[in-house]
């Protein structure tokens, strides 16, 4: 096991500065003092941790112990991917209408045929395509 964690945007760190970060918005608190504080409680442990030797303990760290960590940060982000696929399929819903089949037929031609005038293809693009608000010219 590793006593120290490297401060960076490891799997850990991610999910605990996330974790605060949401936390203070919540309950409007002003981040940066507040990890401050988180800062300064952390560094007192810590001096309290060299002054009783206490990085001995390291040795009882098990490999079941990093699995069940590493299981842990695994699970965090698997959920908070499928909490934000949630989200955005609320935000953009799939349109369970559509069908391949109404696509135009694949002989459609862009070109005018020679015994319709102009007016009466807009007044035929209009009746057809009521929504569309297009400037006509």
């Amino acid at each position: 096991g590793q006593p120290l964690t490297v401060m960076g945007s490891t799997g850990p760190v991610l999910v605990f500065e996330s974790i605060i970060y949401s936390l203070c918005t919540n309950n409007r608190w002003a981040y940066l003092s507040f990890r401050f504080w988180i800062g300064m409680w952390v560094s007192l442990f810590l001096f309290i941790m060299v002054a009783f030797d206490l990085s001995a303990l390291v040795r009882f760290i098990t490999r079941f112990t990093e699995e069940s960590f590493a299981l842990l940060i695994a699970l965090i982000f698997i959920l908070e991917a499928f909490k934000k696929t949630y989200h955005i399929s609320k935000q953009y819903p799939v349109n369970y209408d559509w069908a391949p089949f109404s696509a135009p037929p694949l002989d459609c031609r862009c070109i005018k045929p020679s015994n319709y005038t102009n007016s009466e293809l807009l007044d035929d693009a209009r009746h057809r395509h009521p929504m569309l608000d297009i400037p006509f010219v």
